[in-house]
C-alpha cells in the first residue's frame, strides 16, 4: 500500500482507492505556452513513480493530465520532454470524455505544484523547480543522458523545491553513467538475491515515493563489499522498477 504526504492536512496519510484494485490520479502541471516547464516536468515525474509504485504494488493505475500540459511536449527548449525522461503517458488528458467518465470529477491522489479546488483524495504537493543552468556555467540539460535530469530531480525529496544548477546536472550524468557501469559490470557475476534487510528498505521507500533514501540506500550497496556482486545486481534492477533509470542499458556494451 502507499503512503503519501497530504498538503491538505499535512500528515502521511494511506492511499484508501475508491475503486477496489484501482487508483486514479490527476496530475495538474502548470499551464504553460505549448507544454510544462521544469516544474511541471517534476509533477508529471512525481506521478510516474506513484504509477510505478502502485503497480509493483499490485493496483491499476488510470492517469490523467489536465487539459493544457501535454506530457510529451516542451515549453522550453533547454529541457527534454517528458517522454525522454522516461515518464509514461497518461491514461487520458483533460479534454477526455473517457476520463470525466471514470473519475467522475474525482481523484484519489492530486499531483500539483501549485493550489488547485480539489476537495477530494490526497493531495501530494511538488516543490517547484528553480533552475539555474546556462551555458557559462557548464552543459545545459539536452546536452546530458535525459534521464540524468530525472535522476537530478529525485535527489531531493519531491514536496521540497529544488535547485538544479549546470553542476548539479553534471554530478547526476556522472553518477548515472558509473552506476550502468557497475551494474553491466556486476551482470557477469551468478545472480544471488538481495538480502532481506535491503528488499524491506527499499520496499518501504516504493510505498512512500522515497527516492532520497533508496538513492542513498543504493550508494551503500554499491560500496558494501559484503553485498555480493550478484546481489547488487539484482538490488539495483529490482530499485530501476520505478526509479526508471534504465540501470541496465550497458549491459552487453563495451565500455565507453
Amino acid at each position: 500500500m502507499l503512503f503519501l504526504l497530504d498538503e491538505r492536512t499535512a500528515a502521511t496519510t494511506q492511499l484508501r482507492p475508491a475503486r477496489s484494485g484501482l487508483v486514479t490520479i490527476c496530475a495538474h502541471p502548470p499551464e504553460g505556452a505549448g507544454g510544462p516547464d521544469a516544474s511541471g516536468l517534476r509533477v508529471l515525474l512525481v506521478t510516474d513513480l506513484i504509477v510505478r509504485s502502485a503497480e509493483l504494488a499490485g493496483l491499476q493505475a488510470f492517469t490523467m493530465v489536465t487539459r493544457g500540459s501535454q506530457p510529451s511536449s516542451n515549453a522550453n527548449s533547454g529541457w527534454p520532454t517528458a517522454d525522454a525522461l522516461g515518464i509514461h503517458p497518461p491514461t487520458a488528458t483533460g479534454d477526455s470524455h473517457d476520463s470525466e467518465t471514470l473519475l467522475d470529477g474525482r481523484a484519489d491522489i492530486h499531483v500539483t505544484c501549485q493550489p488547485i479546488d480539489a476537495t477530494d483524495g490526497i493531495i501530494s504537493h511538488v516543490g517547484h523547480v528553480h533552475t539555474r543552468v546556462t551555458r557559462a556555467a557548464g552543459a545545459t540539460p539536452s546536452e546530458h543522458d535525459p534521464l540524468a535530469v530525472r535522476l537530478a530531480l529525485m535527489c531531493v525529496p519531491h514536496h521540497e523545491p529544488v535547485d538544479l544548477t549546470s553542476e548539479f546536472l553534471t554530478t547526476a550524468d556522472q553518477a548515472l553513467r558509473h552506476w550502468r557501469a557497475q551494474v553491466a559490470q556486476w551482470a557477469e557475476a551468478p545472480s544471488q538475491p538481495m538480502p532481506k534487510d535491503i528488499a524491506t528498505e527499499i520496499q518501504a521507500s516504493f510505498a512512500s515515493i522515497s527516492t532520497v533514501p533508496l538513492l542513498s540506500l543504493l550508494k551503500m550497496v554499491a560500496a558494501d563489499p559484503q553485498v555480493p556482486a550478484g546481489a547488487r545486481f539484482e538490488t539495483f534492477a529490482y530499485a530501476d522498477r520505478v526509479l526508471g533509470l534504465d540501470l541496465a542499458r550497458a549491459i552487453g556494451q563495451p565500455p565507453s
